[in-house]
C-alpha cells in the first residue's frame, strides 16, 4: 500500500504548462523491475517511442539495456547519440530525404 501519493507535484502552480513532468525515482524503480521481469537487462529491446527521451534511454543504458527499437528515424537518430549499441527502425522508411539521411 502506498502511504503518500507519488505523483504529487509539491507546487503545480510553479509549473509552466505544458510540462513533461518525470517522476525520476518512478523511473529508475520500473526500469529495474522490468529488468527483473524478464531476468535481466540483456533480455530486453525497449521501444523509444514510450518517452522520446534520451535522458530516459540513458538511464535504461546505465543498468544494461542496449537494444532500442524506434518507430521514427528521429528516434534511432536520438538513441544512437545517447549511446545505444544497438538500434533498429522498427518501420519502413518511404521518403526519399529520409532515407538519404539515414545514410
Amino acid at each position: 500500500m502506498i502511504e503518500q501519493d507519488p505523483y504529487r507535484i509539491a507546487d503545480p502552480d510553479g509549473l509552466e504548462t505544458p510540462a513533461m513532468v518525470v517522476f525520476e525515482e518512478m523511473v529508475d524503480h520500473n526500469i529495474a523491475a522490468l529488468c527483473d521481469m524478464v531476468g535481466g537487462a540483456a533480455n530486453l529491446m525497449v521501444h523509444v517511442k514510450t518517452h522520446k527521451s534520451e535522458a530516459i534511454a540513458r538511464k535504461q543504458l546505465a543498468v544494461g539495456i542496449a537494444g532500442f527499437k524506434c518507430a521514427t528515424l528521429r528516434e534511432l537518430e536520438m538513441a544512437l547519440e545517447a549511446g545505444a549499441p544497438e538500434a533498429i527502425l522498427a518501420y519502413p522508411m518511404v521518403q526519399r530525404r529520409k532515407v538519404e539521411r539515414f545514410a
